[in-house]
């Protein structure tokens, strides 16, 4: 499929996701500006030698707690596989 198919971004642009492997605080800073924590999804690339050992690390450090650090490590990726929360996620349990 060449980019053509696709047609305008403003078509297609929703549907798209990026993960969080990027190896660099300051490249998931800007994550978070552009595309947004609504379209990030927490990744590490496992088994892959490419991998960041630091990914949990990473999201700790530059994504605050609350809404939109819950979005990238789970949230976004359950809705996309049209999951719902635990129950004890439900429930209001906070995590580190």
């Amino acid at each position: 499929m060449c980019s053509s198919d696709l047609g305008p971004p403003e078509q297609w642009w929703e549907d798209v996701y990026l993960d969080t492997v990027c190896f660099d605080d300051d490249i998931l800073r800007f994550g978070l500006v552009w595309p947004g924590p609504q379209r990030l999804v927490f990744g590490t690339d496992y088994p892959f030698a490419m991998r960041d050992p630091e990914g949990p690390e990473r999201i700790r450090r530059v994504v605050a707690p609350g809404a939109d650090r819950e979005r990238i490590l789970w949230q976004n990726a359950a809705a996309l596989l049209g999951m719902s929360a635990p129950q004890s996620m439900q429930a209001g349990v906070q995590r580190p």
